[in-house]
């Protein structure tokens, strides 16, 4: 397994993320910024190739994306991955994934206002303080 056709999958054995290496599939920026915020949350990273026969080695499954982000993966054909629901390595990487891109709206935002003097609310704002993260807007960039 490498990646999708506009994503990159990634798996986890116990707090270790696994990802395929950078020169056999396209590094897409969502990779190498939930590689980075993995790093920096205290998980270990490896690029090293994932093999469908090996998928009961791994407890979680994923695939980020520039449009959707982090994707939790629960079943793979006929096989659960791990317990058949989005493991805590995987969710953890979610939520940082989405405070790291409200960050960037927000600070993208105060740009844009600065140059041409408007106020524009935020795209999450009405969904930032609830405690969730809100879906992915198509209109983002």
């Amino acid at each position: 397994m490498t990646e999708g056709s506009r994503s990159n999958i990634f798996a986890v054995r116990h707090t270790e993320l696994i990802t395929p290496p950078a020169d056999r599939v396209l590094s897409g920026i969502t990779r190498d910024i939930v590689i980075r915020l993995a790093v920096e949350a205290g998980y270990r990273a490896a690029e090293v190739p994932l093999h469908l026969k090996d998928l009961t080695r791994y407890s979680e499954f994923f695939v980020t994306s520039t449009s959707m982000h982090v994707i939790p993966i629960v079943r793979i054909g006929s096989a659960l991955v791990g317990e058949g629901r989005v493991g805590p390595v995987t969710l953890d990487l979610m939520n940082r994934f989405e405070q790291y891109y409200r960050d960037y709206l927000d600070q993208h935002r105060v740009e844009v206002e600065a140059a041409d003097g408007e106020q524009t609310p935020a795209p999450h704002q009405d969904t930032a303080d609830k405690g969730h993260i809100p879906a992915p807007n198509p209109e983002w960039p």
